[in-house]
């Protein structure tokens, strides 16, 4: 899955409104992907925007690739992206998610 995991961050990246992200799968009944977006400064993209521009390219998985929107990626002591956290993050808030 790991191809598909990178092509899918690339993809975001790509669009204007997106700073950085994060792409990880997901462990839970619904399976699929979910990807963590940090918005360009001054960008007010949606996140339903961001699922429908990733549901263009991908079709396939566009049921199955959620969008979570945060002010920053949370990164471990290292420096290194903090997934433990974000997956906390995507379990926790359900709301923010499309």
């Amino acid at each position: 899955m790991t191809p598909i995991i990178n092509e899918v961050g690339e993809y975001f990246i790509s669009h204007p409104s997106v700073a950085e992200v994060c792409v990880l799968p997901r462990h839970d009944e619904a399976g699929g992907l979910v990807a963590f977006v940090v918005l360009a400064p001054g960008a007010k993209t949606k996140r339903e925007k961001l699922a429908a521009y990733a549901a263009e390219r991908f079709p396939h998985l566009a049921p199955a690739v959620s969008v979570v929107l945060l002010p920053e990626i949370p990164r471990s002591r290292t420096g290194s992206v903090d997934r433990a956290a974000l997956l906390e993050t995507f379990e926790a808030d359900g709301q923010n998610v499309a």
